[in-house]
């Protein structure tokens, strides 16, 4: 669950940053798997402030594997 909801942030960020424009696609795939929603009372905020503590972050950075379209990841986005 934890990795579907993972990709599902790295969508949003992909559509932010890099301008990735297939989030509806993916996210449309990616529905029709049997995960919980996040519930509305936790904020995004909350998470990325737990994520800058996690053993993967670097110096309060957390890094993200994002897509420039389906099938060219761009490795190591780091983001404050």
């Amino acid at each position: 669950e934890a990795v579907i909801l993972g990709m599902k942030a790295a969508l949003m960020l992909s559509e932010k940053y890099l301008g990735f424009s297939e989030r509806s696609e993916v996210e449309t795939f990616l529905s029709q798997l049997p995960v919980p929603k996040i519930p509305s009372a936790i904020k995004t905020e909350a998470i990325l402030q737990r994520m800058k503590g996690d053993k993967k972050s670097h110096q309060g950075q957390v890094s993200f594997v994002l897509l420039r379209q389906i099938g060219k990841a761009q490795t190591s986005c780091w983001l404050k």
